[in-house]
């Protein structure tokens, strides 16, 4: 229900082409703070931690209005998760990078038409996973060969998106835009009976458009 729902929002964008509103297209890339949520056994021991990942991509944007509008950024994302078991004998650190190709639709509310414009966004976030990975050091120091875990994970991630940020007008064809989303994932991501995981990332990007 979820990918169909996505479906229908892409296809209304599609529509949207064909009625020629204006298009701008442009680039992005900055920073993804990335988790899953705790899960209710989890070690007491055990402690989740945030990680850091990149995100890079690109973005199309219809332009439907002077403040409304739609965009589709499909983009490359490292999501994952750190954690860290203390014993006796000292900490465990473990880092769980989870590469995805994402393709988020959002809609897009512009407040002004000067050349700061402060802007809203809300839409819908489908992932695919590209590569997993596991990076660990004992509590002795010893460091644990990087293991593959695409297999722990499932091939997609839905998720809902909420943002804003503000875009500065170059020039006529040319903008500047700084932005902080946040994607709250729906889907449990694990495929290993019995664990469960929903993805939360905080992102910050800055990009250019170009009008087209």
């Amino acid at each position: 229900m979820k990918a169909l729902a996505y479906s229908v929002f892409l296809l209304m964008g599609v529509h949207l082409v064909a009625l020629n509103a204006q298009v701008r297209v442009g680039a992005f890339a900055g920073t993804n703070i990335a988790s899953l949520t705790v899960p209710d056994d989890l070690l007491p021991s055990a402690t989740r931690k945030m990680r850091l990942g990149l995100v890079v991509g690109g973005t199309a944007e219809l332009q439907l209005s002077d403040l409304l509008s739609l965009r589709i950024d499909p983009r490359f994302i490292q999501k994952g998760f750190r954690t860290e078991i203390t014993d006796a004998t000292g900490t465990t650190k473990s880092a769980q990078t989870i590469n995805y190709l994402e393709i988020p639709l959002s809609a897009i509310v512009t407040f002004a038409e000067t050349d700061i414009r402060p802007f809203l966004l809300g839409g819908a976030n489908l992932g695919f996973i590209l590569s997993a990975s596991e990076d660990a050091t004992l509590s002795d120091g010893q460091t644990i060969p990087t293991l593959d875990t695409k297999s722990n994970y499932k091939s997609y991630d839905f998720a809902f998106d909420v943002g804003g940020g503000i875009e500065y007008v170059f020039s006529p064809s040319t903008s500047i835009v700084g932005l902080a989303r946040y994607s709250f994932g729906l889907t449990n991501v694990y495929q290993v009976p019995g664990y469960n995981g929903k993805t939360r990332n905080l992102q910050f990007q800055v990009g250019a458009l170009l009008a087209l």
